[in-house]
C-alpha cells in the first residue's frame, strides 16, 4: 500500500533587522512511502549510547529524528561510513527541538543506503530521542 506522507514546516526569523521567512503552514511537502513504519522513543542517560534503528526496515523513504535535549546521532551506511551529526534540543525535557529529517535513506555513494543510527547523550542530563522511519 503506497500513500503520501505529508509534512508541514516553516520557519521565521528576524536577522540584522531583516524577516527571514522559508516553508509554509498551509502547504505541506508530500512524499510517497509505502506504509511500514518503525517508530521508538528512548530516554538516554547522559554519557550513553543507544541504537535509535537497525536497518528494521530496509530501505527507507523518510525519517525523522529529535530530542529534548542536545544529542550526537551517528548515521552508518551499508558500506559502514559513518556520519556524524548534532541534534538541537530544548533544553527543557519533554520539549523537543528542531527535527532532522531525511527524505531517502540514500547517501553520497548512491550504491549504499543508512542502516543504523546510534544516538550518543553527551547534554549533561537525561535525553528523550524519538525516531520515526517509514519505508
Amino acid at each position: 500500500m503506497t500513500f503520501n506522507l505529508q509534512a508541514w514546516q516553516k520557519l521565521a526569523a528576524r536577522i540584522d533587522g531583516e524577516s527571514v521567512a522559508r516553508g509554509s503552514l498551509e502547504k505541506p511537502i508530500s512524499i510517497s512511502v509505502t506504509g511500514n513504519r518503525f517508530a521508538k522513543t528512548e530516554t538516554i542517560a547522559n554519557g550513553a549510547n543507544t541504537t535509535m534503528y537497525a536497518d528494521e526496515l530496509g530501505d527507507f523513504n523518510y525519517l525523522r529524528i529529535v530530542s529534548d535535549f542536545n544529542m550526537r546521532v551517528v548515521f552508518t551506511d551499508t558500506a559502514s561510513a559513518t556520519f556524524n551529526m548534532q541534534l538541537l534540543g530544548t533544553g527543557r525535557a519533554n520539549e523537543y527541538g528542531l527535527p532532522f529529517e531525511l527524505g531517502l535513506d540514500e547517501t553520497s555513494n548512491s550504491s549504499t543506503t543508512i542502516n543504523s543510527v546510534v544516538a550518543h547523550n553527551e547534554s549533561g542530563s537525561s535525553a528523550k530521542v524519538d525516531i520515526l522511519v517509514i519505508e
